[in-house]
């Protein structure tokens, strides 16, 4: 609909307006973009590509401050 009436100026602001949006939405105490905004470079570390389970050692302290992983 944005583009029907602003044409690609419509897209990019009907855009801005969704992640503004999405960015304001909090979810069990942090941000619904975390780890991108407010970016935390511990939290990106399995964001994109995850290590084999055997291998991490500590949990992410996303949810909790208990990071060392029961084994």
């Amino acid at each position: 609909m944005a583009a029907a009436i602003a044409g690609l100026l419509g897209i990019f602001v009907a855009l801005m307006v969704f992640v503004i949006k999405i960015a304001s939405i909090n979810s069990l105490d942090r941000s619904y973009l975390f780890p991108f905004a407010p970016f935390d470079k511990e939290g990106m570390k399995d964001t994109f590509v995850r290590d084999n389970m055997s291998e991490m050692t500590k949990r992410s302290d996303i949810l909790t401050n208990n990071i060392t992983r029961q084994t």
